[in-house]
């Protein structure tokens, strides 16, 4: 079972998310279905429906609200086959932040001085908090102007590259929510985030390209919302009591790469014992009812690829046994040789199998 186009049920964006599903290899045709709806502990059916639609089927009750959890699962009749099929396993769905006035965050970021047609140094921002009952459930809803990577407690939060994505920024802004319920301590926590221009102020398009297309300022806007085991909750939002400091990226662009210096980074800074030197934030304006979940799954690091030493270049050890033997021809004009023979003399096929990469760079390409 799956919700909308989305990989997983969590923040959907939607009060009314279509629901997926699929049926196994040698189940034949569906000619029937029943769902049913697990929430605030109490169970909702359908009740049996005819039909083959199992893609995108609208959601048959009452719509969710903003943080609402509820659990779905459906089983299916067959053609040719006594009674439906066993349950699905259940699927999870969770609702966004599905109103504006749900938003509490504004943008924040460096307050320093900076050249807006300059390439600037990227900021980080963060915001020391204490938690004083235990940690049930947590979540954070985050987006930037620009470019984000949010840590808490100095670990990752999510696996997105370039969050939250290219967009008219002035009409929509997608924010991803995260279970960050496992990030968290009773006591001392940090939350933070590094910062980048991305497309929205970064140096990019046609003729050298343009900067600050969307804006001049590098924004961090963040929600993090936490349920104790009492039912109360915490609300630790991007306001005026965050910090931001240089971190060790030197430069950053989309096109222009990066710079990073090791010797500044602190590993701890996103943690409780990290760095202090920070300054206040300058905050910024954001109209939430632009702030929208996403309809698709973001872009994510699927591998990673170890620099590894050049290969030596190729010497005439390395070439093939016909290379060989025109270097020596070639070194003892006095010892008779037979010429090689002529590309274009050569079947195709041969001369292809002739001539394979890796191989002496100096020989010439045969004639196609």
């Amino acid at each position: 079972m799956t919700f909308e186009h989305l990989p997983d049920g969590l923040g959907i964006g939607v009060p009314t998310p279509r629901l997926s599903w699929t049926l196994p290899p040698a189940a034949g045709a569906q000619e029937a279905y029943e769902l049913e709806l697990d929430r605030a502990g109490r169970t909702h059916r359908t009740g049996r429906l005819a039909g083959a639609d199992q893609v995108l089927t609208t959601w048959p009750w009452d719509p969710l609200v903003s943080r609402e959890r509820a659990r779905v699962r459906v089983r299916v009749w067959n053609p040719g086959v006594t009674g439906p099929s066993a349950w699905s396993e259940p699927a999870a769905v969770e609702a966004g932040l599905l109103e504006p006035a749900d938003w509490c965050a504004v943008p924040v970021g460096a307050a320093w001085d900076e050249d807006p047609e300059a390439m600037r140094r990227p900021a980080r921002v963060r915001r020391d908090f204490r938690l004083e009952r235990p940690v049930v459930r947590a979540r954070l809803y985050v987006t930037a102007h620009g470019l984000y990577e949010a840590e808490i407690n100095g670990r990752r939060v999510g696996d997105e590259i370039l969050a939250p994505g290219w967009t008219v920024y002035p009409h929509r802004l997608r924010y991803r929510t995260h279970d960050v319920t496992a990030h968290l301590t009773e006591g001392a926590n940090t939350i933070g985030a590094w910062l980048g221009d991305g497309w929205y102020r970064g140096k990019y398009g046609f003729d050298g390209g343009t900067r600050n297309i969307y804006g001049t300022d590098q924004s961090l806007v963040a929600q993090l919302e936490v349920t104790h085991d009492d039912g109360t909750t915490t609300v630790v939002a991007t306001d005026g009591t965050w910090s931001a400091a240089p971190g060790p990226i030197l430069t950053s662009g989309l096109y222009e790469g990066e710079t990073f210096d090791a010797r500044l980074h602190d590993p701890h800074w996103a943690t409780p014992r990290g760095s202090r030197d920070g300054t206040p934030v300058a905050v910024g304006r954001r109209d939430p009812s632009t702030l929208v979940a996403p309809l698709g799954p973001p872009v994510r690091c699927t591998e990673e690829i170890t620099p590894s030493p050049s290969p030596a270049p190729p010497t005439a050890a390395t070439c093939s046994t016909s290379a060989r033997t025109w270097s020596a021809a070639s070194a003892s004009p006095s010892t008779a040789r037979p010429a090689p023979p002529s590309p274009s003399a050569t079947p195709r096929s041969s001369r292809t199998a002739s001539w394979p990469p890796g191989h002496c760079a100096r020989r010439t390409p045969p004639t196609p």
